[in-house]
């Protein structure tokens, strides 16, 4: 349910590979050691919504990793990229486009970042509300049929094929299962018996992403900035 990076010269791989749970990131153990994105800048909302809504971490996760885990916030993806790269802290969680930087630089072998890979024994949450897998369509656009054929084309067997094998990034799933994986990454993908949350498909506990944001911001600005 949680994905992060971290630096391998700071965090030993083997004690991350042993993690079982998401609830695990909250140990003493990294207590100091996670940078990330601040709720109330661009980019961390996805991540806050999936566990705020996630029936077995919910708004406890959220405070505690707000109030007990000395986080250093920052609001610019430069700066958190620079900072694992140079082992500043072990961990980036909640990272917004720094996350998806150091994802990539783990795929291709950059020295000293590491990706979690592994599965916790919470139920896996689909990787779908990255903004690179969002599509929007014009309202009174001049041309609302050619928008109409480039969406029914871009959700079709060739278009969603073609997001995968031609993206510049590394691409999230599609929500097809007849289009081959592409740069899509092994972990990422659905796999077959599994059962899986997609709270940005289908509501989980009726909260929205509104709330989960503003519950999170809230949490900032009690436990570590300390007024508004």
């Amino acid at each position: 349910a949680v994905e992060f990076q971290y630096n391998t010269n700071r965090i030993d791989p083997a004690e991350i590979e042993a993690m079982d749970s998401a609830w695990d990131l909250l140990d003493d153990r990294f207590k100091g050691e996670m940078i990330a994105i601040a709720p109330d800048a661009r980019g961390p909302g996805g991540p806050i919504f999936q566990i705020y809504s996630h029936p077995e971490m919910g708004p406890e996760w959220l405070e505690r990793f707000y109030r007990d885990m000395d986080v250093t916030f920052i609001s610019e993806t430069r700066l958190c990229i620079d900072d694992i790269l140079t082992g500043g802290h072990g961990l980036a969680l909640m990272a917004a486009g720094c996350g998806v930087e150091l994802r990539k630089m783990a795929v291709e072998g950059v020295p000293g970042i590491g990706q979690f890979e592994g599965g916790f024994k919470e139920t896996s949450i689909l990787a779908n509300s990255d903004t690179t897998n969002s599509l929007g369509v014009i309202n009174l656009a001049p041309n609302p049929n050619a928008a109409k054929l480039f969406v029914n084309w871009w959700l079709s067997r060739e278009g969603q094929t073609a997001m995968h094998e031609l993206s510049d990034h590394i691409p999230l799933p599609s929500m097809r299962e007849d289009v081959p994986p592409g740069k899509t990454l092994a972990f990422q993908r659905r796999q077959p018996g599994e059962e899986y949350l997609a709270p940005d498909i289908i509501p989980i506990t009726g909260v929205t992403r509104t709330e989960s944001i503003k519950f999170a911001t809230d949490l900032y600005y009690k436990y570590v900035v300390g007024s508004r």
